[in-house]
């Protein structure tokens, strides 16, 4: 892959410790001329994780101190932090965020959100113009933090906002229910979920694109404030439910499923997805990543070798 990127200067990165956070620290370990440094409420790792060009500096995200102080001098800041189940703190927090990046100077802001802050929507495609329609409070929280910022940074700061679908890979929990139900539930239980799944969507999405996709946006040579990007894989041919499974069960070496399904599945699918409360209920409907695509962004790599290799790190 190869991404017409400049890496120089500083990045500072809030919620560096998480699944995404840790993965693109790692992809940025290597790029030695510049410093990395990441936010932490952990004092332990200020002097257990620092290294030559990655600086963990402790600090609290309801100080408003301490996130000044973390961004002073720094050309880009990327948050991927995200307080679970704290609507107004995690206003509170992005609010004192933005700000501080104005306050510092700091050129350009990336904020991770997600896909689901579409909510339920009409159609078998879901884009960055698709009016969002949040269903669950998560959904609502993402949505209201998108705005937040935005209204903040509106001709004050560059803004960009990437909303990655279902992302998976080591250490990160998307796929780990579908392989615990091949090697641990029944065969007829999941023969069942293929009957009735059949080709549904699963948006999963590898976590080497989501880092190199924040790579590239954060250090792209021109203005692309107020973008916002959808990172997927939707429209892999494999990404659903039967290949999915199919692919797993090769790899884990267990026995596989033939391709039988029930009629109007998608109806039953629709149905069961909405009786349960999930905001997602079309079986056909994609998030759409063409846009980031058109801004010139390239990833090369095998869809389905990446399924393997998450099973096969499953198994140790």
């Amino acid at each position: 892959m190869t991404n017409d990127v400049n890496l120089s200067g500083g990045v500072a990165i809030f919620g560096g410790t998480g699944f995404v956070g840790r993965h693109l620290i790692k992809s940025m370990s290597s790029k030695r001329n510049m410093l990395i440094k990441v936010f932490t409420r952990n004092k332990g790792m200020v002097s257990n994780y620092s290294k030559r060009n990655i600086k963990y500096i402790y600090g609290n995200l309801d100080s408003f101190d301490d996130i000044n102080n973390f961004v002073v001098g720094q050309k880009v800041v990327i948050n991927l932090a995200y307080i679970d189940g704290d609507h107004e703190a995690n206003l509170a927090f992005v609010s004192k965020l933005i700000n501080a990046c104005i306050v510092a100077g700091v050129e350009r802001v990336l904020h991770c959100s997600t896909a689901v802050v579409a909510g339920r929507v009409e159609g078998n495609v879901v884009d960055e113009k698709t009016i969002c329609n949040p269903i669950t409070e998560y959904e609502k929280t993402k949505l209201c933090i998108e705005d937040k910022i935005t209204s903040i940074a509106i001709g004050k700061v560059e803004l960009i906002i990437i909303r990655p679908t279902a992302v998976f890979g080591d250490g990160g929990m998307n796929l780990v229910k579908n392989v615990n139900s091949i090697l641990h539930d029944s065969y007829l239980k999941n023969m069942m979920y293929i009957m009735i799944n059949k080709y549904r969507k699963m948006h999963f999405v590898h976590i080497n694109k989501v880092v190199q996709a924040i790579l590239y946006l954060s250090f792209i040579e021109k203005n692309i404030s107020k973008e916002t990007f959808i990172i997927s894989s939707d429209y892999e041919v494999c990404n659903n439910y039967f290949n999915v499974v199919e692919c797993l069960t090769k790899s884990l070496g267990v026995r596989q499923y033939p391709k039988l399904f029930l009629p109007f599945s998608e109806k039953i699918v629709k149905l069961i997805l909405t009786l349960i409360g999930r905001s997602q209920i079309n079986p056909c409907q994609v998030y759409s990543s063409q846009k980031i695509i058109q801004y010139g962004f390239k990833y090369s790599s095998n869809f389905i070798q990446e399924i393997n290799e998450f099973a096969l790190m499953s198994k140790k």
